[in-house]
């Protein structure tokens, strides 16, 4: 992650996994950070949602075939690199099509291409591939998985399935909230358009014409009034919200008094949406919770693994509470049930599991009934965003009709009567 820090006069950026660290990196160099804030506007991962989908999902049918990482990476150099190709028509339009044409797709592929390329050369020198991930800011359940079959499983095709699942899953969530919310959206910049254009435009052209009329009004004249006042204060107040706005997010950016994990708390225990924020998070968790214990790894590693890969502030804090539970010998129910991180009844079956054998099943059975219930909670979110847009839109033109066109329409009728 990159940071920017205000030293002084000067503005500095530094690459560090932290805050802390970040600001531990400047202080060596011999600059004293007077603010640090994370830069949110660099993009920290080579490759969108759809892209990394595709990138594993192509990565673990090569593996599968040739059972070597080093060899599927070189596979799919060669294939995003369409330059290799050349063919000879004996023809200079024909070749100057081909070329353009293979030069489009390279293009196309280029970020992939790169990440191939890079991969493979830091795994023929001695990396491990979730080293060499982590170095292009995958997300930590990419890394997580991996790692598993790093340490113990071996099977990668599995994880690199799991892994374009996670993308694939992520693509549609965030493109299917943009699709029930781009209509509302759409019709709320209109509207909003609209009350500008009548604000600054129309609404000075009717109070010019009914300040010539005699007799105009009483409503007519209040009316015109008040949206007179506002749109001399209009540019003052949004002035004032901007300020207030720019404020919000330099604390959230800054995370100031850890801010974004209290909100995160608060936002977890909220109805309907704490469940798909925890859930969204919770069914990968279990699933690598799983993964290691099937490849025979104790509760406190697996947990101290989770916690060291955890980058939300919210769950490092659950996964914290777990760890110090079980290394002062308490059970992983005990230590599960004081986070107060899963359902009651989710307790109930690692309790039974616990005591019975099958932890691994347990934690797997419940990432995919949490995987069900995040599908169902993005339908009810996004179609109760799309709802209450709607009704904030309907409100409006009720609002402007009342407020301001039937004081208008009497104005003019009164004109005509008299």
């Amino acid at each position: 992650m990159e940071y920017i820090a205000l030293c002084g006069s000067k503005i500095l950026k530094e690459t560090a996994d932290s805050k802390i660290e970040a600001e531990g990196r400047l202080i060596d160099k011999g600059f004293v950070p007077a603010v640090l804030i994370r830069n949110y506007l660099k993009k920290e991962r080579i490759l969108s949602n759809k892209e990394a989908a595709n990138f594993f999902e192509s990565l673990g049918f090569l593996f599968r075939s040739t059972g070597s990482i080093t060899k599927s990476l070189k596979f799919l150099e060669d294939r995003y690199d369409k330059t290799k190709v050349k063919f000879h028509y004996k023809n200079k339009i024909k070749d100057f099509i081909d070329r353009e044409i293979r030069k489009y797709i390279t293009e196309k592929f280029k970020k992939r291409l790169e990440l191939a390329k890079s991969l493979r050369q830091k795994l023929e020198s001695g990396y491990v591939l979730s080293a060499a991930l982590k170095e292009y800011n995958f997300d930590e359940i990419t890394l997580g998985l991996v790692s598993v079959a790093e340490r113990g499983t071996g099977d990668f095709d599995q994880a690199f399935k799991r892994i374009a699942d996670y993308y694939t899953t992520k693509e549609n969530h965030s493109k299917g909230l943009i699709k029930e919310l781009a209509y509302p959206a759409l019709l709320m910049v209109a509207a909003l358009s609209g009350f500008l254009v009548f604000i600054f435009y129309v609404i000075p052209s009717f109070a010019k014409f009914f300040k010539e009329m005699p007799n105009a009004p009483k409503a007519t004249e209040a009316t015109l009034g008040f949206f007179m006042n506002i749109k001399h204060y209009f540019i003052l107040y949004g002035a004032v919200i901007a300020v207030i706005i720019g404020f919000l997010v330099y604390l959230w950016l800054s995370n100031y008094k850890n801010i974004r994990g209290r909100f995160y708390e608060k936002l977890a225990t909220f109805p309907i949406v704490g469940y798909f924020f925890r859930f969204s998070y919770l069914k990968w968790y279990l699933y690598e919770f799983s993964i290691l214990v099937s490849s025979g790894e104790v509760y406190g590693r697996i947990v101290k693994y989770l916690l060291d890969n955890a980058r939300n502030d919210f769950f490092k804090d659950k996964w914290t509470v777990v760890y110090l539970y079980l290394s002062g010998g308490s059970t992983l129910t005990d230590a599960l049930n004081a986070s107060d991180l899963l359902r009651p009844e989710d307790l109930d079956r690692i309790a039974s599991a616990e005591a019975g054998g099958g932890i691994d099943d347990a934690m797997m059975t419940i990432s995919s009934e949490y995987e069900a219930v995040v599908e169902l909670q993005m339908k009810v979110i996004s179609k109760a965003a799309n709802y209450l847009v709607l009704i904030f839109i309907a409100f409006f033109i009720i609002l402007m009709f009342a407020g301001i066109y039937m004081p208008m329409m009497t104005g003019l009728m009164g004109a005509a009567g008299g």
